[in-house]
């Protein structure tokens, strides 16, 4: 069991220990000016040193009107570097290696938050009662370079990577997807020009930052609905992405139906499966892609069972396995997997995702999620 899982590999340049990434999982535990605090740090270190080959960080907004959430981590101005930098260095110095994802939250932003309307590919709104504004393409040119600016942080700040967050409808996402992308210029229409802003943040990263820092896009390979991606979709824009410049992919999927979301959002779906529903759905989605594409793919999506993970590898379907909630739940999952320990397991009961709502992640199985551990 678990041969490849824990293989050292080597991944869009780097070296990693094993085949395990811990996905951006929002945290809720920034200051209120995004700047990294202790227990951001603390929280990061734990499941660094639980094993994990790598972290992609939670997301770094690029504008400090695009928040996720309230206490989102911030990548918008170089006073936040200082402490990228001691997070950064703490994930490495026990073994791991880090990305930081950057995002802007785009319809899916809130005003109370932001303190202004959520802006997005056109004027459909994410959530119905949101009104949503349509950027222009002098706006378009500025978020561009919002994500270029915020790369050049990560890298002075000693990150090993990015990975742009086009998925789950925040604002790259909700260009790509014809559910909300209804512009009629050169940033809507086919795939091609839905995934132009992506394309022209690719290439703006590198040509700032340097090719050798890697930049990886993580996106859907299948949404739900009839207007939805699909996975001959998934496999163009992923070309997109590889001409543009991309190192590497991370699929996600839209694929969850949530009946309790119609009438509410513009997708009665969700990226997120509970404990209702199979293990590692998505993976067949990053299947698609990689028999494609000759990149590197992440796959992601409740892959909570090691011999799960494992067969994903073994079969071809990925390159590394990206492990949540079970490491959200267990720090320590990596270490006890490859050791044939016990793990303390993930319910699925999404306590966690629901709570980011009132501001800081919590858990139901781990109660002492984000405790700062005496030095």
């Amino acid at each position: 069991m678990t041969k490849l899982l824990f293989t050292p590999t080597t991944f869009v340049g780097m070296d990693l220990r094993n085949r395990i990434v811990y996905p951006p999982i929002t945290t809720g535990l920034a200051e209120p000016d995004g700047k990294v605090s202790d227990r951001m740090v603390e929280f990061y270190r734990q499941r660094a040193a639980g094993g994990v080959g790598l972290i992609i960080l939670e997301p770094g907004v690029v504008h400090q009107q695009a928040k996720l959430a309230k206490f989102s981590a911030g990548a918008w101005a170089d006073d936040q570097i200082p402490g990228m930098t001691r997070l950064a260095k703490t994930i490495q110095n026990e073994g791991a290696r880090v990305f930081l994802q950057l995002c802007h939250a785009g319809p899916k932003a809130h005003p109370r938050i932001n303190g202004v309307p959520p802006s997005s590919a056109s004027d459909k709104p994410f959530f119905f009662k949101m009104p949503t504004v349509a950027l222009s393409q002098i706006e378009i040119k500025s978020v561009v370079n919002d994500f270029t600016l915020a790369s050049a942080r990560a890298r002075e700040a000693g990150f090993d990577g990015v990975e742009l967050h086009a998925a789950h409808f925040y604002l790259l996402s909700a260009f790509l997807s014809p559910v909300i992308n209804h512009r009629t210029d050169a940033y809507g229409g086919d795939n091609q020009g839905r995934a132009r802003i992506i394309r022209e943040i690719v290439i703006a990263i590198k040509q700032m930052v340097g090719k050798d820092f890697p930049v990886t896009v993580r996106f859907h390979g299948y949404e739900e609905g009839a207007q939805g991606l699909k996975p001959c979709d998934a496999i163009e824009i992923a070309q997109i992405f590889a001409e543009a410049g991309a190192d590497g992919l991370h699929v996600s999927a839209y694929g969850v139906p949530i009946p309790e979301l119609v009438g509410i959002a513009s997708v009665a779906s969700s990226p997120i499966p509970a404990k209702e529903h199979p293990q590692a759905p998505f993976v067949d989605y990053a299947a698609n892609v990689k028999r494609a594409i000759n990149l590197p793919v992440i796959a992601v999506g409740k892959i909570t069972d090691p011999e799960i993970a494992e067969q994903s590898l073994q079969e071809g379907k990925c390159d590394l396995v990206a492990v949540g909630r079970a490491i959200l739940v267990d720090p320590q999952w990596p270490n006890k997997i490859a050791a044939g320990k016990k793990v303390i397991r993930c319910v699925g009961c999404l306590d966690c995702i629901n709570s980011l709502a009132k501001g800081e992640l919590v858990c139901r199985v781990n109660r002492e999620l984000v405790r700062v551990c005496p030095s």
